[in-house]
Parts: C-alpha cells; sequence; structure tokens
C-alpha cells in the first residue's frame, strides 16, 4: 500500500495596529496566522503594561479586533495549534500598543477692553490630541453668526484696528486623531470710544502780549498733558487740570494743545488755533495845552491793529463820550475839551485789539 504525508510550515503568528488615540477613540488590530494544522482562532489578550498581567478579552477572537481603550493598553495575539508534530503551546504574537491621550483642549486670552483705533491680541493655548492638529479662527459681531478668518492658523492672533463696539472671537483646536473631538475657547472684546476734549467757546483770537487768557475744557477727565506756542502757561496746566491759563506772546500764531486720558485709558487730543493779533499804536498831540486853558483838542495819529478803530473819552468823574467808530488809520481829532480834567481815551481795533500801554 501507498500513503501521502503532508508536512505543513511551523505556525508563525505577527500582529500590527500600533495606534494613538484620543480617550473614547477606537483603533483595529490585526493578527498574521500561517503555518501549522488544527488550529484554533486567534484569541485576543490585554495587559497595561505589555508584561505582565495578561488577560483574554471577551469576545476577542478573530484575525481583527477593534478596541476603545480608555487608557494606554497593549495587545497580543494567541494562536494555538494541536496537528500532529505541532507545538501545542500557544503561540504570542509581539505586543501592540494603543496609546491613550487625553482629547484636545484649548484656553484663548487676551480679550477685555481697549481703545477704538487698537488692536487685540489673542493667544490660544492648546494640549492633548494627536495625528494633525490645528487651530482655525473665527469672530462674530453678535456671539451667534461666526465667520472663519481666512488664513488665521497659529497660536497668536492680532486683530485689525478696531472701531467702538463688541467684537468676539473664538479658536477651534482639532485632530485627526480618533476620538479626538475638536475644543473652542473664545473671548469677548470691548472697545471703547476715544474720549474727545473740547475747548468750547473758547477765545481763538487775542491780542499780542495779552495776558491771563483761560481755555477750560467741557469735560473732565482722569489725566492731562498741556502744551501751548506762541505763549506761555501762567497757571493751571498740570496733569490734574481741566484749564490753563495762557500769557500769549507776540503776534503771529499760537496754539494750546492738550492730550487727556479717561478711566477706561483711552486718549484723546484736541488743539485750539489762536491767532495772536497785532496791536495799534497811536501817538498824540494837544493844541492848545488843554491842561493850562479851560478847553482845547487832542489829536491822535492810529495805526496798525486792523482798521477801522473806535474811540471813546471820559473825563475823571464825569460821563463818557459817544464813541467814534469807523475811525480810519492816520489823523483823529477831538476838540472841545474841558481843561484842568483828566480823560481816559480808549481805542481799539475791528479785533479789538487796543495800544499797549
Amino acid at each position: 500500500c501507498s500513503f501521502t504525508v503532508t508536512v505543513v510550515e511551523d505556525p508563525t503568528l505577527s500582529a500590527t495596529g500600533d495606534a494613538t488615540i484620543c480617550i473614547g477613540g477606537s483603533t483595529l488590530l490585526t493578527a498574521t496566522p500561517a503555518g501549522g494544522f488544527t488550529c484554533s482562532p486567534v484569541n485576543w489578550e490585554e495587559s497595561v503594561n505589555g508584561v505582565s498581567g495578561w488577560a483574554p478579552i471577551s469576545g476577542g477572537t478573530g484575525n481583527t479586533l477593534t478596541v476603545s481603550p480608555s487608557v494606554t493598553t497593549y495587545y497580543r495575539a494567541v494562536y494555538t495549534c494541536t496537528g500532529n508534530g505541532c507545538d501545542p503551546s500557544p503561540l504570542y504574537s509581539g505586543n501592540v500598543l494603543v496609546a491613550v491621550v487625553n482629547p484636545p483642549s484649548i484656553s484663548v486670552s487676551g480679550g477685555g477692553s481697549i481703545c477704538a483705533g487698537s488692536s487685540a491680541i489673542i493667544t490660544a493655548s492648546t494640549s492633548g490630541g494627536t495625528g494633525t492638529c490645528g487651530i482655525t479662527w473665527e469672530s462674530s459681531t453678535n456671539g451667534i453668526d461666526w465667520v472663519v478668518i481666512a488664513g488665521e492658523t497659529g497660536a497668536i492672533y492680532t486683530t485689525p484696528a478696531l472701531s467702538t463696539g463688541t467684537y468676539y472671537y473664538r479658536a477651534t483646536y482639532g485632530c485627526s486623531g480618533s476620538g479626538c473631538a475638536p475644543a473652542t475657547a473664545g473671548v469677548t472684546v470691548l472697545v471703547n470710544a476715544n474720549p474727545s476734549p473740547d475747548f468750547g467757546m473758547a477765545d481763538l483770537s487775542v491780542c499780542a502780549n495779552e495776558q491771563g487768557v483761560t481755555y477750560t475744557l467741557s469735560s473732565t477727565y482722569n489725566n492731562y498733558t498741556w502744551a501751548v506756542t506762541g505763549g506761555t502757561i501762567a497757571s493751571g496746566g498740570g496733569s490734574v487740570d481741566a484749564s490753563v491759563t495762557v500769557n500769549w506772546g507776540a503776534a503771529g500764531n499760537g496754539t494750546v494743545s492738550v492730550t487727556v486720558s479717561d478711566g477706561n485709558t483711552c486718549n484723546g487730543t484736541t488743539t485750539a488755533n489762536v491767532t495772536i493779533n497785532s496791536r495799534p499804536t497811536v501817538t498824540y498831540c494837544q493844541s492848545p495845552d488843554y491842561c493850562l486853558t479851560s478847553e482845547g483838542g487832542v489829536s491822535f495819529n492810529i495805526q496798525g491793529g486792523l482798521p477801522p478803530y473806535t474811540v471813546s473819552w471820559t473825563p475823571a468823574g464825569g460821563t463818557p463820550s459817544s464813541p467814534a467808530t469807523n475811525v480810519p488809520a492816520g489823523i483823529f481829532n477831538i476838540n472841545g475839551l474841558q481843561g484842568l480834567v483828566d480823560y481816559t481815551f480808549t481805542i481799539t481795533d475791528a479785533n479789538g485789539c487796543s495800544p499797549e500801554q
């Protein structure tokens, strides 16, 4: 008689599926058995350290197994063949490591209050997750409807210069790893209006060398920084002063500027442009000398400033004259003055400036 003897390869077993997942994620393990005969199905075991404490997995039979551990876990496949000549001892694959990491987490800082025209710098801090991870920034004007900010994927986002109002920003941190649900956090940016200081009815036309002209703001603020050109600060003008008193200099142009800071540390500046007008000049003679006679006259030669002029005179203890108006530059005569009487003469030009005494 004759018979056939079939010789097969000794059994071998390998397993693959190393992975990193987030808590709640899952991954597929694959065992590849070969050789041997009269073999049992592949079974799977698990261990938290990959050395000891191996335990069979309930329902863990077959060449593939989907696992979802809550902590980092090692796996191995078990394969047993009892055919003639086969070592009946279990055959183990190498270890397969499934690392479990925390899910994506994000926090965002940089909100709060800023001043109109400024930018907010918002910073995202991330942790957890696995796979390919990235940040997406979004903005909203109401905190409900969001728009992706194109091209912004970094950990720091600088807003454009913002006008007064409330703005909302959020960052989403997502990862491609299994179980890695995206995390989102956001901030609110309140943009405060800058103060608008105002001098109100400021005197923007003064006379050369006019002294003690005061400029007062219509509102009060936390802090002031004053500056004057064309004159000097006589009083006020300090960091806590809402007004400044100026002694003006020679004819020309001058300014009074102030930068204020409010309770939100927002700043505002205003400048008053002041015209410093030249004063008229006057010379006079009297004929006859009314200090020695009962009546007389006086002649004024008025020049400079801005014609026409207004001239009035008042005797000591007496009633002021009716003013002479629209007086042109040049000689102006006054007759019929009383002798032995002191007169006060007042000359003003179209800017309200009088000759210096």
